[in-house]
């Protein structure tokens, strides 16, 4: 008697190889029950993930379950992200099934893992995910933030590498359950912050790379109230030299409250900060992401004011960077969504006691003004970077602080202009306001000198925003009025800023309504 297989055939570059398991008729019995069982509960229009994970392996196992209407079709899926420059993510795929009916092509450069169909109706495709820890001490960062990491007692994972893109079809949903994990263990869900494992969760498909999911036996969650709204702080007790819940309380008490009040937006459903040590043994650093209601961070060393800062940044992305983005067809505008925003978290963390009047000044002169104005790229056109952004950390950092340091000197202006009755908060709520709701919409340089407009000449400012920041032109200093508390210095060819000794920080960074 011939066995029957049970699984399918998977191609890889044109080779086939058959997988044949024999009557295992259990396993097939289980097949059935799933898809039948999602067929009865999921609407056709999600793609239904199952996960399990065992507490102690580094393998995460995926069950998808999915619709398609037609016979003898193919569905397209694509797996992972290149962010970070993780170019070869695919490679933590392995295990890729699905029932004997539906036949599997690989076309690993793509990262695309095709399945051609027989028959119409519900669908399972099962993938496992290796989260094995990269020892890497020069890509600790990128590997640890963007890659998925699962280790014994340890697992943490985000969106972009946990679901697969539907490339030839349209879902409105994603839903995901844990059918196994280790119960006892302490567990975050970004969509749901106080959710279950086994609790089933429905996410909109347009956000789904937003999900962080984090399940550790060392975790810390802490919640706080800010405006109503409930803040999470997530944190592990694997660093045991920082005691991190206590270094962020004062983004919850001052750092929040403040941004809140100065777009005037109470808005959030919820958010929440996720904090964690890196497993690379490295010197000293930091790297983190927004992710639409929360932020996620991989840390190694002292709580310093560059830790204190990207926390700052990446938070102040709600609202510059998703609220408000330029239409671009490359990287040619992150003079804004990174550069402003970057200068906006200083502000806000200036205004809210957070950082002194030291702090200030070094994150001006040390982190901005002498890395730009020596930097060999620092006239480079904006529409060059994204060829060279993820290879080169001077081109990488030329859009932050090219915007950063055009903020400053805009801000000024406002502030000379309007004879210290506003500043740059004033023109960027206008801009907050004529495009947020349904009037959203991705802003022009049209749209952000009509703002300015209210308080700077329009054509003065469409012509600086492409002189300096499309263009690459330096600000002169030199030529430049600033407010009383600002000098500026030009030593050796570089702007050195000062502050008056009377000068008070946390005034200088407050407004009026």
């Amino acid at each position: 008697m011939k066995n029957t297989p049970l699984l399918s055939y998977i191609t890889i570059k044109n080779k086939t190889f058959s997988f044949v398991y024999g009557h295992l008729f259990l396993i097939l019995f289980l097949f059935t029950c799933i898809i039948s069982s999602a067929q009865q509960k999921i609407s056709k229009d999600n793609m239904d993930y199952h996960l399990s994970w065992d507490g102690s392996s580094s393998t995460l196992k995926v069950d998808l379950n999915y619709y398609v209407t037609a016979e003898k079709d193919s569905t397209v899926f694509i797996y992972g992200d290149l962010v970070g420059g993780q170019n070869a993510i695919f490679k933590v795929l392995s295990n890729i099934y699905a029932p004997k009916d539906d036949q599997i092509s690989i076309v690993e450069a793509d990262r695309k893992i095709i399945v051609h169909h027989q028959k119409s109706g519900w669908k399972k495709l099962h993938y496992e995910i290796d989260g094995t820890l990269v020892i890497d001490a020069k890509r600790a960062l990128p590997n640890e933030l963007f890659r998925p990491v699962i280790s014994k007692g340890s697992f943490y994972i985000i969106g972009y590498n946990l679901f697969l893109d539907a490339a030839n079809r349209s879902y409105k949903n994603v839903s995901i359950v844990w059918d196994s994990f280790p119960v006892d263990m302490p567990y975050f869900i970004s969509v749901s912050p106080e959710a279950k494992p086994n609790n089933a969760q429905v996410i909109e498909f347009g956000k789904r790379k937003d999900v962080l999911m984090v399940m550790e036996s060392d975790l810390i969650i802490k919640k706080y109230n800010v405006y109503g709204s409930p803040y999470y702080a997530i944190t592990s007790k694997r660093d045991t030299l920082l005691d991190m819940q206590k270094q962020i309380r004062p983004y919850f008490d001052n750092f929040f409250p403040t941004t809140r009040n100065f777009w005037k937006d109470y808005s959030k459903e919820y958010y929440y900060l996720c904090i964690l040590p890196l497993f690379n043994d490295v010197a000293s650093t930091r790297t983190g992401m927004n992710l639409g209601n929360g932020f996620t961070m991989k840390y190694s060393g002292s709580f310093d004011l560059l830790k204190k800062e990207v926390i700052a940044h990446e938070t102040s992305h709600s609202w510059i960077g998703h609220g408000l983005k330029f239409k671009s067809s490359a990287m040619e505008n992150l003079w804004f969504s990174e550069g402003f925003n970057d200068y906006i978290s200083i502000f806000n963390l200036a205004g809210s006691t957070m950082i002194d009047k030291n702090e200030f000044l070094t994150y001006l002169n040390q982190n901005n003004l002498r890395p730009h104005y020596t930097s060999p790229v620092n006239t480079a056109p904006s529409d060059s970077i994204a060829k060279y952004f993820w290879k080169d950390g001077k081109y990488e950092k030329l859009s932050y602080q090219r915007g950063f340091i055009y903020a400053f000197y805009l801000d000024n202006q406002i502030r000379l202009s309007s004879k210290g009755k506003y500043n740059i908060r004033a023109f960027l709520l206008d801009l907050f306001n004529e495009n947020k709701g349904s009037k959203r919409q991705l802003l022009t340089i049209d749209d952000f000198a009509s703002a300015a407009s209210r308080y700077l000449p329009k054509e003065q400012v469409e012509t600086e925003v492409k002189s300096y920041m499309l263009d690459g032109k330096l600000i002169d200093f030199s030529k430049v009025r600033l407010v009383n508390e600002f000098t500026i210095k030009i030593i050796d060819g570089i702007p050195v800023l000062e502050m008056s000794e009377d000068s008070n920080l946390q005034t200088l960074f407050k407004w009026q309504d």
